[in-house]
């Protein structure tokens, strides 16, 4: 170990069995919302991390292969793109990508922590990318699940970067059936959504395969997607939901030929042979995913415990 440095670490709890060290190179911001304690470091592997209640969220290593994984299959998918919903997303890096797109007209951006963006755009303009500039973007600071509820706009894409349900937070609310209700109400007649939906793993107590049962209570077709995150350390899930589209089906050239000419700029990781590999998953992936019963609902919701 190099002993010019001080041997200063961050601690990354994932469970009572496992932990993840990043040693500490700076530390950019330490502080609090209303809502959540906020750190921004910078690490000598990941480089600058975000830290939300003491988790690790985002790292400027490989931020843009959560972010590009998140966006652009629904993006790519869809046959229209004027009207875009963001929920959470507070670093920038969603909306990010999402401006990316020239016929795309309206972006509106729901997180519910004012002060965590405000913090975000002063520390990580990596992650933004002056995208909270764009002409097109209206920020709504609210609760996700009063606005789907109570919303009169109608959106072609609804897309959904809210951290995991937790026990103390209010994440648990909104990862269940009667949210994902609301969502596909604020739908046009091809609408899609789209949602983070955690580390996938191989057994029955699994917080994707029970995400992907509860938007299939929803949705006609729901496809479960996912790739590496290093910074997670983890094979990292995602949903869309859709009554009549479906991802997978689009081949490797039609991938290719709608990012060139739907994009305004290159993308770093998502292209068709990306797309392929991202919905092909494992044998065991998909029989956990077919043999779980659980739906979270609000009367009985699933939230994971850190």
């Amino acid at each position: 170990m190099n002993q010019d440095f001080p041997n200063e670490w961050f601690f990354d709890v994932e469970s009572d069995h496992k932990l993840t060290m990043h040693r500490v190179k700076e530390h950019v911001f330490a502080g609090a919302t209303d809502h959540q304690g906020v750190k921004i470091i910078e690490t000598y592997d990941l480089g600058k991390i975000l830290i939300l209640d003491n988790q690790l969220q985002s790292a400027a290593a490989d931020e843009y292969i959560y972010h590009e994984c998140l966006v652009h299959p629904a993006m790519i998918l869809a046959d229209r793109l004027r009207k875009v919903l963001i929920l959470g997303g507070g670093e920038g890096a969603t909306l990010r990508e999402v401006v990316k797109y020239p016929a795309v007209e309206e972006i509106t951006m729901l997180d519910i922590d004012q002060k965590l963006i405000e913090i975000c755009t002063r520390h990580l303009p990596e992650w933004h990318g002056g995208a909270y500039d764009d002409h097109r973007v209206t920020l709504i600071f609210a609760d996700a699940l009063d606005f789907v509820r109570n919303a009169a706009a109608r959106f072609d894409l609804v897309l959904m970067d809210i951290n995991d349900p937790v026990p103390w937070g209010p994440a648990a609310r909104i990862y269940t059936r009667e949210f994902f209700q609301s969502v596909k109400g604020l739908l046009t007649a091809n609408g899609i959504f789209a949602t983070q939906a955690s580390a996938i793993f191989y057994h029955q107590s699994d917080l994707h395969s029970v995400l992907h049962q509860t938007l299939a209570a929803v949705f006609n077709r729901v496809e479960s997607y996912g790739d590496f995150i290093p910074s997670f350390e983890a094979m990292w899930g995602f949903l869309l939901g859709s009554d009549r589209l479906q991802a997978s089906k689009l081949s490797s050239q039609e991938i290719d030929g709608r990012i060139k000419s739907r994009l305004s700029s290159p993308l770093k990781y998502y292209d068709g042979n990306t797309h392929q590999r991202l919905f092909s998953l494992p044998k065991m992936v998909r029989e956990t995913i077919m043999k779980q019963t659980r739906i979270s609902t609000l009367d009985n919701p699933l939230s994971v415990f850190i």
